[in-house]
This record gives C-alpha cells, sequence and structure tokens, in this order.
C-alpha cells in the first residue's frame, strides 16, 4: 500500500471513529497525542514523526508524538489505556503489544479489553549488526565465533518480547548458539552500545540501524524477513551484504540468496512521491507480520 494512501485510510478511519463519539460534531477539536512505546530514535519513534505531520495536514488538528518508552512497550500501553477514551490519544506500539501478554502475566492493562486497534500500518524488517571491531564479516563467521566462545556473547535488543529479541532468539535456537541478552528500553540506546562496542551484536530494526549501517558505525551482515527492501541497503542481494536470513537461518545459502533476488523484484515501495523517504527510514510499502516487527497503532 502507498504510503499517502494509508495516511487518506487512516485519516478517513480517524474521522469515521470521531463521528462514534459525543461531540463528534467538533471532533478534532483540540491536539491528538500519539503515545510511542519506545524511546526517540527507534523504529516505532521515526514511523510516529513521519506520519504526525501529514496527519496534522489531514485533520486540521495538530497531532503530537509523546515518548513513553520501557518494560518493553508496557509502560506506553498503560499509559494510553488509562487515558481519558474520548478519541484523542492514540497508541503506536510494535510487536510486544501482541507478545507481552504471554511473557508479563501482571500487565497493568488488558491489551484485548482496553485498547481497540485501528490500522497496521508499515513492513519494518529487521538488520543483523555488529560493531565494526567485531570479528565476523558474515553470518557463518558469527556462528563459529559465538560457538567457539560459548555464554562468552552478548546481544541487545529493543526489550525483552521485542522483535528484535524474538528475531535472536530465533537465530539461537536454530542455529544452537548459546548467547547472553542484554534488553534495552528501545532500539536507539541499543544501537548506540553496539557503536560504541559496550555490546558487539544487535539485530536492530532497519528504520534506526540504517543510517549508522550507511555512515560504516556499525557493519551489517544480514536481514530479516522474506521481502527485502532493495533500497535502503542499495541494489545488494544478500550474498553481497553478508548472509540472507529467511526463515531458516543456517540452511542452504544460495537458496536463500535466490529467495532475496526473487523477492526483491516484488518488494519495490509503491508510494513514488515519498519513495526516497521511506527508503531513507527503511520502510517498505507492505505490511506482513512476519516481516520483522510491523508498526501498529492503537487506540
Amino acid at each position: 500500500m502507498k504510503l499517502t494512501s494509508a495516511i487518506r485510510h487512516l485519516s478517513a478511519l480517524l474521522l469515521s471513529l470521531g463521528a462514534a463519539l459525543p461531540a463528534a460534531a467538533q471532533w478534532p477539536a483540540k491536539p491528538i497525542r500519539i503515545i510511542v512505546s519506545y524511546p526517540p530514535g527507534g523504529g516505532a519513534d521515526i514511523t510516529a514523526r513521519l506520519l504526525a505531520p501529514r496527519l496534522t495536514d489531514a485533520l486540521k488538528q495538530q497531532v503530537v508524538v509523546e515518548n513513553r518508552g520501557g518494560a518493553g512497550g508496557a509502560i506506553g500501553g498503560d499509559a494510553a489505556a488509562k487515558a481519558a477514551p474520548d478519541g484523542y490519544t492514540f497508541l503506536l506500539d510494535a510487536a510486544n503489544h501482541a507478545v507481552n501478554p504471554s511473557l508479563q502475566p501482571k500487565m497493568p492493562f488488558d491489551t484485548l479489553k482496553d485498547l481497540t486497534p485501528v490500522s497496521l500500518l508499515v513492513q519494518v524488517p529487521n538488520v543483523l549488526v555488529v560493531t565494526p571491531s567485531f570479528p565476523p564479516n558474515s553470518v557463518k563467521e558469527l556462528i563459529a565465533l559465538v560457538k567457539s566462545k560459548p555464554g562468552a556473547i552478548s546481544f541487545a535488543s529493543s526489550g525483552n518480547g521485542s522483535a528484535q529479541h524474538l528475531a535472536a532468539e530465533l537465530f539461537k535456537s536454530q542455529a544452537g548458539l548459546f548467547m547472553v541478552h542484554i534488553p534495552y528500553r528501545g532500539g536507539a540506546p541499543a544501537i548506540v552500545d553496539v557503536i560504541a562496542g559496550q555490546i558487539p551484536m544487535f539485530f536492530g530494526n532497519m528504520a534506526s540501524a540504517l543510517p549508522h549501517v550507511k555512515s560504516g558505525k556499525v557493519k551489517a551482515l544480514a536481514t530479516t524477513g522474506r521481502a527485502h527492501q532493495q533500497g535502503p541497503l542499495g541494489n545488494r542481494t544478500g550474498e553481497q551484504i553478508g548472509d540472507r536470513l529467511v526463515l531458516d537461518f543456517v540452511g542452504d545459502e544460495r537458496r536463500a540468496v535466490k529467495d532475496a533476488e526473487d523477492r526483491d523484484r516484488e518488494a519495490q515501495v509503491e508510494d513514488p512521491d515519498h519513495q526516497p523517504e521511506n527508503r531513507r527510514a527503511g520502510h517498505g510499502g507492505a505490511v506482513d507480520a512476519e516481516d520483522g516487527g510491523a508498526e501498529r497503532v492503537e487506540h
């Protein structure tokens, strides 16, 4: 779906939701708040800040972004769940929203009863990045190093239960690795420590990791998901950027690369007006929950 089309559909949907409120004739009569359940600089935050000014234009009312990071998205979710149900507070969350109830038995809110799904927004794949001085230059080399030092190598995540955490756990499971998980409050602080060499690796959200890959501050070894975003990493195949991680991380590399090349031809961002901006942010045009961290807006 084109980004501009998605915004039009979302704006129409928000207006229809507003029509169901008691003060329907005046909605929106005051600024609208989008709570992002992660710190500034991460993929969810970037998505919200791309969306907010366009919704402001479409709705003729200010749309502001408020970051409430921590607890794997539960802090931001709780703030949205406890806000007045007047149509002026929305939540933009990621995979944690679906995962948290299974990981946190004592959630401060009920994700099904206290929040109403509004729209699935964007596909944001993950990219496996490492500190430049970290020796491995491919996934095979990384697997060999970790197996030679079981338990000695750590990996960062955006928080317990995040798409980045689950990608790394799947990698560990399929490759038979023992690594130590270090959860952060979000992707932005995690990648800062990877850049600084405090922790060697991270399955980062493409949107937040991409600028650091392009600047050489981190090395990209592989991307996740089935639809490779050709624009952000240039017209390179999985073989050229390292290893292509599809659904199995340690399977036939030649088949994986061929799959990536086939899918590349079908994974172009469809919005010509905003294609450069979307690609710079690491966003795809279609939504696929299997492609690593689709962002969700909830009210």
